[in-house]
């Protein structure tokens, strides 16, 4: 512990890594404040704000088990026809058929231990994406919300919550897609979806839009956005201001 100390450099981002995280969350605040209780660490909270993160999750519907990724069963009834492969981390095993992620496995943080109640794929469904079980009559929000609040910018000029859904249709995942993705966090965090019926609306110039008369609608939302920032500058900075000069007086 003492040589942990003495090699970190004092950065607060010493208190927060992969591991560590995963730990915090197996401690109690996951199950008690779904994914909403990521940002109740200050230091994840500040950290991941600072360095402006991004999450992707790939939902896999359908796709390959633990044993042909990344907890092979070796020599077990349920190993299934593949090997396992050493990986850059000694003693851990992944599937043959992942030889680039084996070579950096020191770089990712797998949970092998993960062990559930549910038993069917609505209830794991809800769990995995809300972080928790169900609370009837409340609606928990799910991963990409949570983030959206937390990291992202409502006046951002793209989507802080972006399903991209290339098969709307034919599994247990499509009443789920239906639903109230933002819970108690409220509509304005909700996913902007793409796929299937919903599309971006509006993406694709006109024919009968010149490339002069778009570049010249370019150069007016600048010219406005621009303002609208300098305006925003000088009543925030008159707001900042005011209780000064109300002392004064």
């Amino acid at each position: 512990m003492m040589d942990d100390v003495k090699k970190n450099c004092g950065s607060p981002d010493h208190l927060m890594h992969r591991r560590r995280f995963l730990e915090g969350l197996s401690a109690g605040s996951l199950s008690t404040f779904s994914w909403s209780g990521l940002f109740s660490n200050p230091a994840f909270s500040a950290i991941a704000k600072k360095k402006q993160k991004h999450c992707i999750l790939l939902w896999l519907c359908g796709g390959p088990s633990q044993f042909e990724t990344w907890d092979p069963k070796p020599g077990k009834p349920t190993g299934g026809p593949f090997k396992s492969i050493p990986t850059s981390i000694p003693g851990i095993h992944f599937s043959e058929l992942m030889p680039h992620c084996a070579s950096i496995a020191d770089k990712l943080a797998v949970v092998r231990s993960m062990k559930t109640a549910q038993t069917e794929h609505t209830q794991a469904i809800n769990l995995l994406q809300r972080g928790d079980k169900e609370r009837p009559p409340f609606v928990r929000p799910t991963m990409g919300s949570v983030l959206a609040e937390q990291l992202g910018q409502l006046s951002s000029r793209i989507p802080n919550f972006v399903l991209l859904d290339p098969c709307p249709e034919g599994n247990e995942f499509k009443g789920f897609k239906a639903g109230n993705w933002a819970g108690w966090l409220g509509a304005e965090y909700s996913p902007v979806r793409v796929g299937g019926e919903f599309r971006i609306p509006d993406t694709d110039k006109l024919d009968s839009i010149t490339d002069n008369d778009h570049e010249a609608r370019a150069e007016l939302q600048n010219f406005i956005q621009k303002n609208l920032r300098m305006k925003q500058r000088v009543l925030l900075s008159h707001h900042t201001m005011q209780p000064l000069n109300e002392f004064e007086d």
